[in-house]
C-alpha cells in the first residue's frame, strides 16, 4: 500500500476577532522576513499586509483559516472546507 505524504501547514483559524493572537502564533522570522502586519479588523474581517515581491495583502472571513508554512508565499487562506477535505489537523506540533 502506497503512503500519502501530507504537506506540514501551520495556521490558526479566524474567530472574527483574534487577528492579535493569529500575528502573535506566526513565527516571529516569518513575521520580519515578510513584514507581515494586520492593516485592519473589524465585522469578521482580518486584513493582513505583507511583503513578498512587493506589498500584499490577504482577507479572511469569520471561519478561514490564517496558513503558513509549505506552498507559496509567507501567508495563505484556506477556507474551514478546504482545511477539512485536506488536512489532518494536529494541535500538538511545534509552529
Amino acid at each position: 500500500m502506497a503512503e500519502q505524504l501530507i504537506q506540514y501547514v501551520s495556521g490558526v483559524r479566524y474567530t472574527g476577532l483574534n487577528g492579535t493572537a493569529i500575528l502573535a502564533e506566526i513565527p516571529s522570522q516569518l513575521v520580519t522576513d515578510y513584514n507581515i502586519y494586520i492593516i485592519s479588523e473589524s465585522s469578521g474581517t482580518l486584513v493582513l499586509g505583507y511583503d513578498d515581491a512587493g506589498p500584499n495583502s490577504h482577507t479572511y472571513e469569520t471561519g478561514d483559516w490564517v496558513k503558513w508554512g509549505a506552498g507559496g508565499g509567507p501567508l495563505g487562506q484556506y477556507t474551514d472546507a478546504e482545511v477539512n477535505a485536506t488536512f489532518i489537523k494536529r494541535s500538538d506540533l511545534p509552529s
